[in-house]
């Protein structure tokens, strides 16, 4: 059996980044010391740079141990930092050099888990005390030139400062980006003013809507023609014409709702008040038609049946997981049967429905209609729009015409 491929740590590269930079500032130190003649802080850097080298080329190279690498690092930065500052005769002697061990807390902050960051923080807080009050003596100990220990001062407090604030940024841009994410995958699923009230106050949300229109389309014969094909290619081909009706949905300005199996269910009035919004549910009904068609399965192409009604919901988000937004209401049901009591190709309603779009579409009785739990109901075809009446407009993409 084929071991799958570890996965990438989703901070790998803010590593890398920090042994780039950490490295080059490792060699300028280095380097520094060698020039100064002070041996025993120059080996200790030069064996920091390669320890760096190592590390990064594991990282350039593979995927896994990322973990054990930062734990690693934490080490080699507290016993860097400690050799040094005491190399160098202590906290103060040194120019405060102790102040690059902030990255072995920040480190574990990122990488490892809070008990590590804990006991990191709480290691590098008693170093720089013991450091503060220890000055080592001995023929080891090479203190730094008087006149350099200013300097090298401001250089360790600003490198490590700027080092640390890198992170630090580094991490709010993951935190807005993983925000904005989060944000986005919440509009996806709910009207963004509903997810506005989410976020500001988790709970249950009931409004209550005295105008809107609900749609629900089908795909005619489509149960029977999914034995005919493969999962994929269902799954292909509703993606496809559903995508169609999210783009029209988005053109009118109407919220989709959501879909159920090969049924797509769409308001227009909620949660945005519309005065005209069951003419907008008409308009994009008749598109829809449309654009079914122009899908093809087996060389034949799709018919959807569709289905209107008008008049008051209740809309809302209930539960505590995998919420959506939905609506309730006698419009709602009749709207469901319109679609199930339709035909292939036509846009049926409601007399609730016609009485709104009338001035706007020719519409043709069929009659009093039995609906089970409602009785017997005027259900109106609508035909399209009347002459003299600018139709809204559809979507261009070439071959869509107004109705």
């Amino acid at each position: 059996m084929t071991q799958p491929a570890p996965s990438t740590h989703p901070h790998k590269d803010l590593l890398q980044t920090l042994h780039l930079t950490g490295g080059a500032a490792v060699v300028v130190f280095s380097a520094t010391f060698w020039a100064m003649g002070l041996w025993l802080p120059a080996i200790i850097e030069t064996l920091f740079a390669a320890s760096l080298g190592i590390t990064y080329a594991w990282l350039h190279t593979r995927n896994d141990g990322v973990r054990t690498i930062a734990q690693f690092q934490v080490f080699v930065v507290f016993s860097v930092t400690t050799g040094i500052t005491w190399a160098l005769g202590g906290l103060v002697a040194s120019g405060g050099f102790m102040i690059w061990g902030i990255m072995a807390p920040l480190a574990a902050m990122m990488f490892l888990e809070r008990r590590a960051v804990q006991l990191s923080s709480l290691v590098y807080i008693l170093l720089l005390a013991v450091s503060w009050v220890f000055a080592p003596t001995g023929s080891w100990v090479t203190p730094l030139p008087s006149a350099l220990v200013a300097p090298i001062s401001a250089a360790n407090l600003a490198g490590g400062s700027l080092l640390a604030l890198l992170t630090l940024s580094y991490f709010l841009g993951k935190l807005r980006a993983e925000q904005q994410r989060a944000d986005n995958l919440l509009l996806n699923m709910l009207p963004p003013e509903i997810a506005e009230i989410l976020k500001r106050r988790p709970g249950t949300i009931a409004e209550h809507h005295e105008g809107a229109s609900i749609l629900f389309a089908d795909i005619v014969g489509f149960t029977p023609m999914c034995r005919n094909l493969e999962p994929t290619q269902v799954v292909e081909v509703l993606n496809e014409v559903f995508s169609r009706f999210d783009a029209l949905a988005a053109h009118y300005g109407v919220e989709k709702i959501k879909t159920i199996g090969d049924c797509y269910m769409v308001a227009a009035g909620v949660p945005r008040s519309d005065p005209r919004h069951a003419e907008l549910l008409t308009a994009m009904a008749h598109e829809m038609v449309l654009a079914a068609q122009r899908t093809r399965v087996a060389g034949q192409a799709l018919q959807v049946r569709v289905g209107i009604s008008s008049g008051p919901v209740v809309a809302g988000v209930i539960g505590q997981r995998k919420f959506i937004y939905d609506l309730w209401g006698d419009a709602v049901n009749l709207a469901s049967r319109m679609e199930s009591h339709g035909a292939q190709g036509q846009v049926r309603v409601t007399e609730a429905t016609y009485t709104l779009i009338s001035h706007a579409f020719n519409c043709t009785s069929q009659g009093l209609q039995k609906i089970k739990g409602v009785g017997e109901v005027e259900v109106w075809q609508v035909i399209g729009w009347k002459a003299g009446v600018e139709p809204l407009p559809v979507m261009d993409d070439g071959e869509r015409r107004a109705v």
